[in-house]
């Protein structure tokens, strides 16, 4: 039973990874809705609809200009938490990955594919908000849809870290 002690040790990190990931993302979107609303609220900060990727590279300097009048500060610190999480999921989907293929026990291969597959959905999640921010794409819909897709990648890490915990507390 020790290589399986062993085995519950990279599952709970793994676990801890994804918990972290989704709390970084639930960090951003609180400290980027609450700095906004303070910046309204003061008069410091105008919302604006957002400017296509395409137009924004015709004149730097007036990229310049218009990026930092109509976008905060703290979208950006959102955006780096996003990439974050998303770098997370994928290393340790790689790590996980490679620990079963050298893993000889097939009763615990279950558990382990378990959290690959829930990483997946993390990083396609993830992806599609960070693809959202990246190409400033015009119109309040999608940024909100951005918002919805990462609530929903942390919930699922969240929700999947208590199950596979859960599922190793009942093995040991």
């Amino acid at each position: 039973m020790a290589g399986f002690t062993s085995l519950s040790q990279w599952i709970q990190v793994a676990t801890a990874v994804m918990s972290y990931a989704a709390g970084l993302q639930i960090t951003g979107l609180v400290t980027h809705n609450w700095c906004r609303t303070s910046l309204s609220q003061m008069g410091l900060f105008q919302p604006a609809t957002y400017i296509p990727a395409s137009v924004m590279f015709d004149d730097p300097e007036d990229v310049c200009i218009r990026v930092w009048a109509l976008q905060p500060a703290w979208l950006y610190v959102v955006r780096v938490f996003i990439f974050l999480a998303t770098v997370q999921s994928i290393i340790a989907t790689v790590v996980i990955f490679a620990y079963t293929c050298m893993s000889q026990l097939n009763g615990q291969r279950n558990i382990l594919l378990f959290i690959i597959i829930d990483n997946l959905v993390i990083v396609s999640l993830n992806s599609i908000g960070c693809i959202v921010f990246v190409l400033e794409l015009p119109g309040s819909q999608h940024y909100s849809w951005s918002y919805i897709e990462i609530l929903c990648a942390s919930g699922l890490s969240i929700f999947a870290s208590f199950l596979t915990v859960m599922e190793v507390r009942k093995l040991d």
